[in-house]
């Protein structure tokens, strides 16, 4: 057989080429999984981090808090995404009972997340973490007080505790300054439902309502053939603990909201929520000095009373005249 010289040497590169290619992919292969290799074994690779699926009951406050509370997880969780990941935060659509809340969040299945006062859902629940809110706590209690028009002048010469414990308030019976004002011994009469507390104090049932100062009045009944009105220069203040209550069905939840709250009070949002939200309340756009008696709350000790009563200072200067509690 007679060999092509240039034929044979085409092929032999040819070859040759082949196997140089074969063995700078295995080489390749080792060097990938070579444990040696710290510079690309030793970085992990991570799936993409699942979207988190949230559940928030929000139904029990008034429309002015609820938009609170509700802006405070947007950006609590909003400004932990890149550490925790994405989100989806539902809203719970039917108001129902404390009880059914807490059994519901308790097992995670239904709620994630629940705004409370503290008398409403016990520290010590099971399978729930309670997270306080100080820069709410310490301005929810700013209330406003509703009385008749025939009887704005009996107030005006009230500068004391004392002196406001010679009238009756009118509260709902599941208000949270039920303890406050049997702790100060402030009397007060409970309305069942609380469209029924205009028309109870338009008979004189007792002489004045403690409303907070972001509700609507028209929340306690039709006020249009009644001559109530709003003092604009007296209101009561009692720090209200707010809560939020996260359920351990979902175990990392709590702590980055915890994280979350943290980042949003540092950075001024909360300061610059809180300040827009009360600037639609026209008694703290008036020019007139308030008298404002400052209630201690029993579910507070003398230093977190006292850090309360300071906060809100802060946020209104030079806006009160305080009046301490006795």
């Amino acid at each position: 057989m007679i060999i092509n010289p240039l034929a044979f040497i085409c092929t032999f590169n040819v070859y040759t080429t082949l196997v140089r290619f074969k063995c700078i992919a295995a080489s390749l292969t080792c060097l990938l999984v070579s444990p040696y290799n710290t510079a690309i074994a030793g970085t992990p690779t991570t799936a993409a981090t699942p979207t988190t699926e949230i559940t928030l009951y929000n139904l029990s406050f008034t429309p002015s808090i609820q938009k609170i509370l509700q802006t405070t997880i947007e950006r609590s969780l909003e400004l932990t995404r890149d550490e925790y990941g994405d989100y989806v935060l539902n809203h719970y659509p039917v108001k129902t009972s404390d009880e059914r809340i807490k059994r519901m969040i308790d097992h995670g299945t239904r709620i994630h997340l629940y705004f409370s006062t503290q008398h409403a859902l016990p520290a010590k629940q099971r399978k729930i973490s309670n997270i306080e809110i100080p820069f709410l706590s310490s301005v929810l209690g700013l209330r406003v007080l509703l009385t008749k028009e025939q009887d704005i002048e009996q107030f005006n010469d009230i500068r004391t505790l004392d002196n406001l414990r010679e009238f009756n308030a009118g509260i709902g019976h599941n208000w949270a300054e039920k303890k406050i004002f049997k702790a100060q011994n402030i009397p007060y009469k409970e309305g069942l439902l609380a469209n029924n507390l205009l028309p109870m104090l338009e008979k004189k049932r007792f002489d004045y309502i403690a409303l907070s100062v972001l509700d609507d009045p028209a929340a306690l009944g039709n006020s249009q053939d009644m001559k109530i009105t709003t003092l604009d220069d007296l209101m009561l203040y009692y720090p209200i603990p707010i809560q939020l209550n996260t359920s351990s069905a979902i175990p990392e939840l709590a702590t980055r909201l915890k994280k979350g709250l943290e980042r949003f009070t540092e950075n001024g949002e909360a300061n610059a929520l809180i300040k827009s939200i009360f600037s639609d309340a026209d008694i703290l756009q008036n020019s007139k000095k308030i008298r404002l008696i400052t209630i201690e709350n029993p579910l507070y000790n003398q230093d977190e009373n006292n850090r309360a009563f300071k906060d809100l200072l802060e946020q209104f200067p030079q806006k009160f005249i305080m009046i301490k509690s006795d």
